[in-house]
Parts: structure tokens; sequence; C-alpha cells
């Protein structure tokens, strides 16, 4: 777990802690090893849930999300982090309104393990810490808010106080429309309060679940509350989806994915005899998801993430077609051939290589070319060459931005290399262009599918090492950037 002392991937070291565990015990050469990390993660969603008094409509509802099929499939970063949220929020409630040290110790190291997962996690922590708040000045538990305090600052301390700076340059690129490394341009559009945005993320739960079984699930949870449970079991998971909702709606970026936390919570709530007056629509969705992941057929290659008002709702009891699995089989993108060349080209089993990828063009993801270089023993740093669109300025060059890691340092994992693997279009000149200038010469390549080829690069001998461009100075020949008129 490299990740422990810097900024990769580009989320906190928590984020893989789960996958890297079950790699470790089964080994790289399984290649369903990231559903059983999944299950993992599911079983820790449902340990919180349990604890919440979830019972059988509960896991009806939390089995019949597309959102949760989706991550659990693909060992998602978004679902370890709904663990630690839907664990933080149980423990929050079986602490008896922080009468019980031991649990609010507990919540404090789940809270700390969801900040150390994903930074969405935090999103869905406020609104509980809200109700603690309450109990804390009604009831004058400052000792149990200390000891959660605590237990928060083992977790997750240490790690943010000196990556602070990494993280906060991370969020803040993130949260920047005009960012050109920004790859999500759906973004949400108008004020905070405008219909677009506050309603976006319902519409993924109408989707997420289909209309009829979101209706089931909003019937069960509103009559939830009047059914006799723990003090805090229906308010602090509510509490936890509005506030993030509410943070959600707040920024700019619009990711179905962001919500996975909400769905154990909002399954969590239900209860009571409305819960099992809405299980038969909730197993009628869950048996459609099943049917939908496990039978035969030609999914597509890639998914359809569009949402919106009115919600289309997929049809039920079979998922939306955001959340169905995808075809994309990385055996035809001969990924062996790749790792092969790279190493006879680098010589080495350490050092830094580089992928320069298009991901917008149905190719595998970064994350499938590391598993695969990892699975011949390999034990490179890997760095990402990702080009920026800074412009529509004729002449000037797209500026490259070359990372092992976002916002590391040159110290360390080294951003600089001679061996470069690139998936790409034949005549793509913005990507070819880089290569170009970065003096790379080409040592071999082959046709992939969709019209892609792989092509591997070299430094000749005595060429400098490639790496990040220089960002031009504002104003300068070099610099496209649109100014505005005046």
């Amino acid at each position: 777990l490299q990740g422990g002392n810097t900024l990769v991937g580009p989320h906190p070291p928590g984020a893989y802690a789960v996958p890297a565990a079950v790699y470790a015990v089964v080994g790289t050469g399984w290649s369903q090893a990231h559903l059983l990390s999944g299950a993992l993660v599911i079983w820790l969603c449902w340990d919180g849930m349990r604890r919440l008094g979830a019972g059988l409509p509960a896991a009806a509802a939390l089995a019949s999300c597309g959102l949760v099929w989706t991550q659990a499939t693909n060992a998602g970063v978004d679902l370890m982090a709904a663990a630690c949220v839907v664990q933080s929020v149980s423990w929050l409630v079986a602490s008896d309104r922080l009468r019980v040290r031991r649990a609010a110790m507990w919540w404090g190291a789940w809270m700390g393990a969801g900040f150390l997962t994903k930074y969405t996690a935090p999103l869905f922590l406020w609104g509980p810490c809200l109700l603690a708040a309450w109990w804390v000045v009604r009831g004058r538990r400052w000792k149990s808010l200390a000891w959660g305090f605590a237990a928060f600052s083992v977790v997750a301390g240490i790690w943010y106080a000196t990556h602070g700076r990494e993280v906060a340059g991370y969020i803040g690129a993130s949260g920047d429309a005009a960012n050109p490394l920004l790859t999500n341009r759906d973004l949400l559009a108008g004020p905070w309060w405008g219909w677009e945005r506050m309603s976006w993320y319902p519409a993924v739960v109408a989707d997420a679940w289909g209309i009829p079984g979101a209706a089931a699930l909003l019937f069960a949870i509103c009559m939830g509350g009047i059914a006799k449970r723990r003090a805090g079991a229906w308010a602090a998971p509510l509490l936890a989806v509005a506030g993030g909702w509410l943070a959600l709606t707040l920024q700019i970026q619009r990711q179905d994915r962001y919500l996975t936390p909400a769905a154990p919570l909002l399954a969590a709530a239900v209860s009571g005899a409305a819960g099992w007056a809405a299980l038969p629509v909730l197993a009628a969705g869950a048996y459609g998801a099943a049917r939908i992941y496990g039978r035969s057929g030609t999914p597509p290659a890639n998914r359809d993430y569009a949402h919106g008002w009115p919600p289309d709702g997929g049809d039920f009891p079979w998922m939306h077609d955001a959340f169905k699995p995808v075809s994309l089989v990385p055996e035809a993108w001969q990924l062996d051939r790749a790792v092969q060349a790279m190493a006879a080209a680098h010589g080495a089993d350490t050092g830094t290589v580089a992928l320069m990828l298009d991901e917008q063009g149905e190719v595998p993801g970064f994350g499938v070319f590391l598993s695969a270089v990892t699975r011949h023993g390999h034990r490179w740093d890997v760095a990402t060459v990702m080009l920026m669109d800074r412009g529509a300025r004729a002449g000037a060059p797209p500026p490259a931005a070359v990372f092992v890691g976002p916002f590391t340092t040159d110290a360390w994992p080294p951003r600089r290399f001679r061996t470069l693997f690139a998936v790409v279009r034949p005549g793509d000149q913005k990507r070819l262009s880089w290569v170009d200038r970065q003096g790379f010469v080409l040592s071999d390549s082959w046709a992939l599918p969709q019209g892609m080829e792989g092509r591997l690069y070299v430094l000749p001998e005595g060429a400098p090492d490639a790496g990040p461009d220089p960002l031009p100075e504002p104003g300068t020949a070099e610099d496209n950037t649109p100014v505005p008129p005046g």
C-alpha cells in the first residue's frame, strides 16, 4: 500500500484497503477477486444496517438498488465510502445518545475511515453530527464526544496532517469548472436552488430503484418513522442522506455513483409493517437486478449515465441502463502484449513507465492496465499522461500534465520516464503531437478494437527524460487560454 505515504489514485489510501487485502490473500491471478472484495464491502454495509435495526425488507431494498450492483461488481470506491458512512451512523445510534463510550469511539473511528476512503464520504457525515451535537448539549456528553474525536484523529488525523495541502489542491481542482483536467463535463448548471440541480440526484434515486421500487422505498421510509426503534435509528440515516444530497447539489460535478452512500442508509430506514408491505415490490427489483447481472447476453461497451427529471426509471424490474453491466472485454485489448513490450523496452522491474490512454473512446481504463502490470510481477511506478484542452487559439500546442498520482511531488513517485505505451486513434494529432515534442521514437505498434492502435514509444539514448510540460505563463504566445473580451 504505497498510497499510505502519498496521494495516489487520487483517493486516500483507505480506498484500496479491502481490495488490497483480498489480493494479498488470494494473489493477483484470480480474475474474480474483485467480486470477493465487493462482497466483503457489502457485508460491511449490512453489518451497519443490522445495527440500525434492518431486517429482510431492508435487505431487499439494498439488493434492488442498481447503484449497489454496479459498485459491488467493480470493487467500487464509492461503495467502500458507503460502508464507512453506514458503519459510522450505526455506531452513533448504538451509542444511545452518546451514553456508551465504546460505541462513541467506534462512531469516530468509522468517520475517520470514511475520510480516509473518499472525499465524498464526509458529505454524508455532517448531518448525523448535528444530531450528535444535540445529544451532547442536551445530555452533557462532552467526554463521549472527546473520545469519539480522539478515535477520529487516530484514524485520519495523521494522514490529513501530512497531506492536507495535496488534498486541498485536488478538491479545489475538482470543484473548478474551468479546470482543463476535469474529465467529467456533465456539470450542474445554474444556482444551487434551481430545479435542475435540486432534482438531479432525486432522479438518480428513481432510476437506481426504478419508479415502482423508489415509490415503495419512499412509502416504507415515511411510514417507518412511526415504528418503535432505538433513538436515532430512523432520523440519523435520513439526516445523513439529506446532508449528502444538499452537499452534492452545492458542488458542480454530477456523478450518480457519488450518491452510493445513500443506498444502505435509505435501505436501513425501511422497517416495521410498512417495510413488509413494500417487500414484494422491493423483492421484484432485487430479482430483476440479479437476473440482469447473472444472465448471458451482450450488454453495451459503455454505460449511459444520463439522468434527469422526469426520471426514466428503467423498465422495472429491470434496472436502468446506467447501472447495467458492460461488455468491455480486456483480453481483446492485448494487455499482456502491451506489458511484455513495455518490460522489454524498459529493461527493469522498477522505475517509472508511462501510459497514455483515450478513456473516452471505450478503451479500458488505467486501472485495468495497472492490474495487468501487477499480474506480471512488475513493480513499476506508472505515470498517467493526460492532455489538457486549454482553449482553441490556433497554433498553440495543447499543454500536458503527467502524473503518477495527482498532486504528488517530484520527490516520490518520480514523474519522468523513458518508456511510454499509448492507446490512440490513428490521426489523433492532440496526443501524437505531444509524443513528438517529447522526442519519443515509435518502437512497436499493433491494431486494437474500436479502430484504436497500441503504440510503444521509447526515448533514444542520450535524450532527456520525458515529463510534465511547464504550464505557459498567462498572456504569453504559448498560453491558449481564452481571454474574455475587454
